[in-house]
C-alpha cells in the first residue's frame, strides 16, 4: 500500500524503487520454506480502475495469460506488444507483480487456441516468441529500459502452460513425458533472455475428467532430469470445501516427497468457488458461503504453509468472466471477487480483510476509454 501511494503521488522515486524491489523479491521462489504465503488473484484484462482497487485491497501479485496469438496473430508477422505494454505499465504503476502463464497458439500453429504447437517449425516460432517476451518484460527487459520514468516491476517468474493434464489444453491427449519435453525447451527459451528467471510448473487440478494431478505429477518425476526444470511446482486446488483444498496440497507434497523432492516450493495458482452456476455443481455456492470458504481456505493454507513449503496462493478470479453468447454456463464463470459489472461480492471484503487491505466502497467504474483492456471475451480460463 505504501508503494502504491508513492506511485500515485509521483514522489520519493528512489524510496519507491527500493520498496518495489523488496516486494517483488519476496515473491521469487527459493529453497527455503515460506513462513507465510503471498495471496494474490488471477485476473483477465485489468483496467486502471481495477488495478487501483486491487492495490488498495492488498493484492501484491496477479496471474494472467500471456498469449502468443495476441502478439503474433499472423504467421511470421510482426510482433505487436501494444496490449501487454499497456497491461504491464498499468500493473507496475500500482506496484503489482505479474505472474504470466505462457500459453496459447495462433490458429496457424494448433487446431485450438488453448493447445500447444506440435510441428517442429511452430515449436521454433513459439520458442522465439517466448524469448522475445521475456526479453521485453523480464529482468532488465527492453520495456523497462525504454520507459525509465515508469516504475519497473519486471517479471521474475514464468508459468509454463496451464492444466496439461486436461484434454482441452494438450494435443492429442495428456501425456506427462510430452509436457516435460515442452517444459524443457520452453525453459531454455526463457533462460536465454533471463538466466535468473524462475520457472513455474503448469498448475493442474486433481480431476476425475482426465489424468489427476497426482498421477500426472508422479509420472513427470519418473522422467530423468524433470526435477531440475522447475523452481516451483504449481497445483489448482479446487475442492468442495476448505479442508479439501488443503488436502489437495498435502497430496501434491506427498507425491513430491516420494519422488525425493521435499524442498521445491508449492504454488497454488488457482483455487475458488463459484457464487452462481449450474445447479447442483459441487463448486457452486452462495455469495456468503463463497466468502466464508475463502477465509477458511486461506487460514488453513497459511497455518500449513511452512510444513508444505507453500509460497503463493492465487484466488481464481478477480472478476466474474465475460463469456460469449451461447457458451454453456460453468462454475468458473462466477468465481470472481467482483460481479461482471464490477460490483464487489462479500468475498472481496473477506479477501482484503485477510491480507490487510482496504475493500473500498461501491462498484469499480467501467473503463469506457480503453476497450483494448476491458470487456474482453477470454477464451482461456
Amino acid at each position: 500500500m505504501q508503494a502504491a501511494r508513492l506511485i500515485t503521488d509521483g514522489r520519493n522515486a528512489s524510496l519507491l524503487a527500493v520498496l518495489l524491489a523488496l516486494a517483488v523479491s519476496a515473491l521469487v521462489p527459493s529453497t527455503a520454506a515460506a513462513q507465510a504465503p503471498s495471496f494474490g488473484v488471477h485476473s483477465q484484462a485489468i483496467s486502471d480502475f481495477e488495478a487501483d482497487r486491487m492495490a488498495r485491497g492488498g493484492v501484491r501479485s496477479t496471474r494472467m495469460t500471456f498469449k502468443w496469438s495476441r502478439v503474433q496473430p499472423l504467421e511470421d508477422g510482426p510482433y505487436d506488444w501494444t496490449f501487454y505494454d499497456r497491461l504491464m505499465a498499468r500493473t507496475a504503476s500500482h506496484g503489482i507483480d505479474v505472474l504470466p502463464i505462457i500459453i496459447g497458439s495462433p490458429d496457424y500453429a494448433a487446431p485450438l487456441g488453448s493447445q500447444q504447437p506440435t510441428s517442429k517449425e511452430d515449436k521454433r516460432r513459439f520458442e522465439t516468441f517466448v524469448t522475445a517476451l521475456v526479453a521485453r518484460y523480464g529482468n532488465n527487459g527492453s520495456f523497462w529500459r525504454a520507459n525509465p520514468s515508469r516504475p519497473a516491476v519486471p517479471v521474475r517468474a514464468w508459468q509454463v502452460w496451464n492444466e496439461p493434464n486436461l484434454r482441452n489444453f494438450w494435443l492429442p491427449r495428456p501425456r506427462p513425458r510430452s509436457y516435460v519435453r515442452f517444459l524443457d525447451s520452453t525453459r531454455d527459451a526463457i533462460r536465454r533472455a533471463d538466466p535468473n528467471a524462475a520457472i513455474v510448473l503448469a498448475g493442474m487440478p486433481e480431476t476425475k475428467r482426465s489424468l489427476p494431478m497426482s498421477e500426472f505429477l508422479r509420472r513427470m518425476y519418473q522422467v530423468k532430469g524433470f526435477k531440475r526444470l522447475v523452481d516451483a511446482v504449481a497445483v489448482h486446488s479446487y475442492s468442495t470445501d476448505a479442508q479439501g483444498v488443503l488436502a489437495v496440497a498435502k497430496k501434491q507434497r506427498r507425491v513430491m516427497r516420494k519422488a525425493g523432492d521435499s524442498k521445491t516450493p508449492i504454488w497454488i495458482t488457482e483455487l475458488g468457488w463459484g457464487s452462481d452456476g449450474p445447479a447442483g455443481h459441487p463448486l457452486v455456492k452462495t455469495e456468503a458461503v463463497q466468502a466464508s470458504l475463502l477465509k477458511q481456505a486461506f487460514g488453513l493454507l497459511r497455518a500449513n504453509a511452512e510444513r508444505l513449503s507453500l509460497q503463493r496462493v492465487y484466488w481464481y478470479d478477480f472478476r466474474d468472466l465475460n463469456v460469449a453468447p451461447g457458451t454453456p454456463d460453468a462454475f468458473f464463470h462466477h468465481t470472481g471477487l467482483f460481479e461482471r459489472d464490477r460490483t464487489p461480492k462479500p468475498a472481496w471484503a473477506a479477501f482484503t480483510s485477510f491480507v490487510g487491505g482496504s475493500p473500498g466502497s461501491g462498484a469499480i467504474p467501467p473503463n469506457t476509454t480503453d476497450l483494448g483492456l476491458n470487456g474482453l471475451l477470454e477464451d482461456l480460463p
